[in-house]
């Protein structure tokens, strides 16, 4: 499996928990996305799935991930690339 390939799948894992969490889940997507980055799981530069993609796999209507991706770049977190996907912007600040 490539390293792209996973890091696709591994966050397609992640949103799994969108649903579980408190509070609109655009909201949602954007902390565990942000988590997923403090951690590590997600590093500078890893692209992330379609959001067509996204949102079938989390039964989320695709507007739903399109504003949680739009949230997440407006924190920095991503970057949305015409025709290049959405890239994890920045690696987790280390202390």
């Amino acid at each position: 499996m490539l390293p792209q390939q996973r890091t696709r799948i591994e966050f397609l894992l992640l949103m799994r928990e969108v649903r579980n969490r408190p509070g609109p889940y655009w909201l949602s997507i954007v902390a565990v996305l942000q988590e997923a980055i403090e951690s590590g799981r997600l590093g500078a530069g890893q692209v992330l799935p379609a959001q067509r993609l996204v949102a079938d796999f989390t039964g989320l209507h695709v507007n739903t991930v399109n504003r949680g991706m739009r949230e997440a770049a407006r924190r920095g977190l991503v970057v949305t690339r015409c025709w290049g996907g959405t890239v994890i912007r920045h690696a987790a600040i280390q202390a």
